[in-house]
């Protein structure tokens, strides 16, 4: 009844012309159907359009028509084909004798094809039967071992086609298509290709190495990327792991599906450019109720990215034995030994403060003997660098050393041990957490929002950050998940007023943090700091 309205009945599983797709379609009613190219970078498109009296084939190309057939009810007995690309194949738009009637497609996938329903006029209504995809090779064994010579030796000797065959999951009636790997790998050839905005991007596989890269050549206003084949989600918790090789930032996105028919986008980590090829691996857990989920590595600025051997595998349980929470005051601010020690105290609640070296003899800052008087009373010191400087690429390695390895020296002479770090404005490069390591912190908390479980990495801690504009209602949702679903949850909080007379967005007031410490309580949330909750997965 609404219109314009969409079905996607296959998307995902793009580019390989052994398989078909089939389904048939009764309508009645004026509408659209479209069969969506993406060719070498190029947005290549197939609309058929029927009304009343006329259907028409257009040809689209970056959302412009280049081209349009016009067939009236009386030739349209017949099948009309319409080719997107220069390989063998064809997309096949026909129906019988009305057009209130029968209309079927018979789609082999080539050039990475995916087909859409949309913009129905109101009060039309459809029928969708018999709808698969079927594995139907375009040549036998017997060819591609006379190949196997050439460039698909690989394949057929290294990999077999029945190796092929375990990754590729046909679709159901219900069509959902999921080109999950046996092992976890998944296949290149599945990958989609998206450029958005006028961008310009050439793209290429390379099936034998089990990589795929782009070229972003001209940015406009949007961005490029390559999405990985949609995955059945059986479980709520994935590892990603890639090597890549990248020139300019790009942004590592998690696309997921749920029952409702809603899509949540979810960036993993924004990833630094490198020179060499460079292996990450990051667990990331799904919004409750996903049903299907992709990958894709985005790229906005100009410049290229090769990302090789891409694997998603399912995690085993993570939750904890119960709920807990953390309490994480960045900074080292003075505010937290007059207005929130005192309420911390009182209420038994160890909290992790995390210092800035250098600002310990400024101003508004804890001293180094308010820091031991604190630590005396449960609560753990963490290190928060020497300066406070943002931890990305724009630091030398040298320079990292110094904020990391020369805050933790800092701290050290001066009685301390610090075993956490936190990243300065949330954010790092690959080099600062391998020069964290390096220095022997066990884990470091990020500004990533989100919950942590035993299979969270533990130098990518999640946290949820409490403001002036937080509300109690945001809070009473953090922490009802975390009762529920028994998960760890970490507050990252900073001044802490007496009263509401400031203008600091980042502050609360004492009396918001004994609202928050009561309700935590209400959620029987176990109270720990974050070295605790480190130890608790499996840190040493």
């Amino acid at each position: 009844k609404e219109s314009p309205s969409t079905l996607v009945l296959f998307d995902g599983s793009r580019a390989w012309s052994d398989y078909r797709f089939d389904t048939e379609i009764s309508f009645d009613g004026n509408g659209t159907i479209g069969l969506y190219g993406n060719v070498n970078g190029i947005d290549d498109a197939v609309r058929c359009i029927w009304d009343k009296k006329n259907m028409f084939i257009e040809r689209i190309i970056n959302d412009e028509v280049v081209s349009r057939q016009v067939f009236s009810a009386q030739e349209i007995h017949g099948k009309h084909t319409y080719s997107i690309v220069s390989k063998p194949g064809y997309i096949g738009c026909y129906s019988d004798s009305k057009i209130s009637g029968a209309f079927r497609l018979d789609v082999p996938l080539v050039g990475g094809v995916g087909i859409e329903l949309h913009s129905f006029a109101e009060d039309s209504t459809l029928k969708i039967v018999n709808t698969g995809v079927t594995f139907s090779p375009s040549i036998d064994v017997k060819t591609l071992k006379e190949e196997s010579e050439k460039s698909i030796r690989s394949l057929t000797q290294n990999t077999s086609l029945d190796f092929l065959k375990k990754r590729l999951v046909s679709v159901n009636s219900q069509v959902r298509s999921y080109a999950d790997g046996a092992d976890g790998f998944l296949i290149p050839g599945l990958f989609s290709q998206e450029v958005w905005g006028g961008d310009t991007a050439t793209f290429a596989t390379n099936i034998s190495e089990n990589s795929f890269s782009l070229d972003h050549k001209k940015h406009v206003s949007g961005e490029v990327y390559w999405m990985w084949p949609k995955i059945a989600a059986k479980g709520n918790e994935y590892e990603i792991q890639a090597t890549y090789i990248a020139s300019t930032s790009t942004e590592l996105t998690v696309k997921s599906e749920l029952q409702d028919g809603t899509v949540v986008w979810s960036v993993v980590r924004e990833m630094p450019p490198v020179k060499v090829p460079t292996k990450y691996s990051f667990a990331v857990e799904l919004p409750k109720g996903t049903v299907a989920f992709s990958v894709l590595q985005t790229m906005k600025d100009i410049g290229t990215l090769t990302i090789q051997s891409p694997r998603v595998t399912e995690l085993k349980e993570g939750s904890f034995d119960k709920g807990y929470i953390s309490f994480s005051f960045d900074d080292g601010y003075e505010t937290f030994k007059t207005n929130a020690a005192p309420i911390l105290t009182k209420a038994q609640v160890p909290a992790t403060l995390a210092v800035i070296t250098s600002h310990t003899a400024f101003d508004r800052y804890l001293k180094p003997a308010d820091l031991r008087d604190i630590e005396k009373s449960s609560n753990e010191i963490a290190d928060h660098t020497r300066n406070h400087s943002r931890l990305d690429t724009s630091l030398t390695m040298e320079n990292l050393i110094q904020e990391v390895a020369g805050s933790k020296y800092d701290l050290t002479t001066a009685g301390f041990n610090p075993k956490v770090f936190v990243y300065p404005y949330g954010g790092f490069s690959l080099d600062a957490v391998s020069v964290i390591k390096d220095a022997g912190f066990i884990g470091a908390r990020s500004s990533i929002r989100g919950f942590n479980t035993k299979n969270t990495d533990h130098f990518y801690l999640k946290d949820q950050i409490i403001e002036k504009t937080t509300t109690m209602d945001e809070i009473e949702r953090y922490m009802r998940t975390a009762s529920e679903e028994r998960k760890w949850l970490i507050l990252e909080l900073h001044n802490v007023y007496s009263n509401d007379d400031f203008k600091d967005e980042e502050g609360i007031t004492s009396e918001k943090l004994e609202a928050i410490i009561q309700m935590a309580q209400k959620y029987r949330l176990e109270p720990i700091t974050l070295t605790q909750g480190l130890q608790k997965m499996g840190a040493q």
